[in-house]
């Protein structure tokens, strides 16, 4: 019955608007929408054809099933829909943030980042400096799809110990770096506590950002003291180290600091340093 009416009412006959109106007013509210999550499982496919007409209350009913589903599959679809959506959303969202459960906070965050917008003054200040790594990760997701607050969600991420968090700033490093945060990368990038795969995403993004500072560290990286001729000598050839030399090679071939380590790979008997620079 319900999908023969919302068929009727998408396309209404001239002199009745009014009745279309009131029946879609039924059909997208609140109590239509309650019956409808109720089901086991959910009819996602009625649930489409009634997300055009769905009203704020009918919102709000889906939002209160997406925090209280117990399937992980249902929260899923249920933000895929809730994402689709004509309704002022993003306050009835933000009401609800306040749950103390780590995975609605999460969901949460990740439809309002679907939304691509958030309500006048709201702070994502709490859940950026949540306990749990999962919230804070959806959080600064969050914010570094806002313009004005780009800069700070990639220095928050690379403050972050958790490495998904720290990868999440590096991507968004690699993509543009303001030049503040060369501190930061070129201090992942010499860490030898962290990841490899990490300190690599840290060289590649500093040569991205081709600032002369990210040129003194990778110099640093690659620089391996003194050998026992006086001379300047590479450190040892590991994962980073090579990358480092690629970088340098890609982006400041011509440059006279670089050169000389560069010349040094060239003439190196290890394989692994001469293909690194390697043009």
């Amino acid at each position: 019955m319900i999908r023969e009416l919302r068929a009727l009412t998408s396309t209404p006959p001239s002199t009745g608007s009014g009745i279309a109106e009131l029946i879609e007013s039924k059909l997208g509210g609140p109590r239509t929408m309650a019956a409808l999550v109720k089901r086991t499982p959910v009819d996602f496919d009625l649930l489409d054809i009634l997300l055009p007409v769905i009203s704020p209350d009918g919102y709000e009913v889906l939002l209160d099933a997406l925090i209280d589903s117990s399937s992980r599959a249902t929260r899923r679809r249920l933000i895929d829909r809730l994402a689709r959506t004509t309704v002022e959303a993003t306050p009835l969202i933000a009401a609800r943030l306040d749950d103390e459960r780590w995975y609605v906070q999460r969901n949460l965050l990740l439809l309002l980042e679907r939304l691509r917008t958030l309500p006048p003054d709201f702070s994502l200040t709490p859940w950026i400096q949540h306990a749990d790594a999962r919230v804070r990760y959806q959080a600064l997701s969050l914010q570094l799809q806002l313009p004005a607050e780009r800069e700070a969600a990639v220095r928050a991420a690379l403050e972050d110990h958790e490495p998904s968090i720290i990868r999440l700033g590096l991507v968004a490093a690699l993509e543009r770096c303001p030049p503040a945060l060369i501190p930061l990368l070129a201090r992942l990038a010499a860490d030898a506590n962290l990841a490899e795969e990490l300190r690599i995403h840290a060289v590649r993004a500093l040569g991205k950002s081709r600032h002369p500072h990210a040129l003194q560290a990778l110099l640093g990286l690659v620089d391996g003291g003194k050998s026992i001729f006086g001379g300047p000598k590479l450190a040892a050839p590991g994962p980073v180290v090579l990358a480092a030399l690629r970088t340098l090679a890609d982006v400041w071939a011509t440059h006279k600091e670089a050169q000389r380590f560069l010349a040094l790979a060239r003439r190196s008997f290890t394989k692994e340093l001469r293909n690194a620079v390697r043009v």
